[in-house]
């Protein structure tokens, strides 16, 4: 069974697994948009309009890069560093048939190196989180 694909791409091909939290952090809710206020002098109160529509989230998902030899290690990081840079990434775990689109934002909460492995909080943005259908969306995996 597949766990984790990335752009299509099975992650234990090239040593790569989900780390603690991945799936809870997946699985956050998206916050709302700010809602519309008007704090006139001239009103008692404050006029709002609560907004139901969804803003983007930042989400900080952990890998796990592994290899049998320090060699395969290292080409195992090299690879995924490489998926990372293309920025577009659509995550597909085995725990459902969402499909979340996501952009890497190149930045890292922290990186934790051992003799054949490391640990990787990648952070990403969902600028849609409403934009997850469970089949690749026609032309492009992005709408912005």
């Amino acid at each position: 069974m597949i766990y984790l694909t990335i752009n299509g791409l099975d992650m234990s091909t090239v040593g790569v697994a989900m780390g603690k939290g991945f799936i809870d952090a997946l699985e956050s809710p998206a916050p709302f948009k700010d809602d519309v206020e008007n704090d006139s002098p001239l009103l008692d109160g404050r006029l709002m309009v609560l907004t139901d529509k969804l803003g983007a989230r930042e989400v900080t998902l952990t890998f796990v890069v592994y290899g049998r030899t320090l060699q395969g290690f290292r080409n195992n990081l090299a690879s995924f560093r490489n998926l990372l840079a293309t920025r577009k990434i659509t995550v597909l775990t085995a725990y459902g048939s969402t499909r979340y689109r996501l952009i890497y934002t190149g930045k890292n909460a922290s990186f934790a190196h051992g003799t054949y492995a490391c640990q990787i909080m990648a952070k990403f943005i969902e600028p849609n989180p409403t934009d997850r259908g469970t089949t690749p969306a026609a032309g492009s995996m992005f709408s912005y």
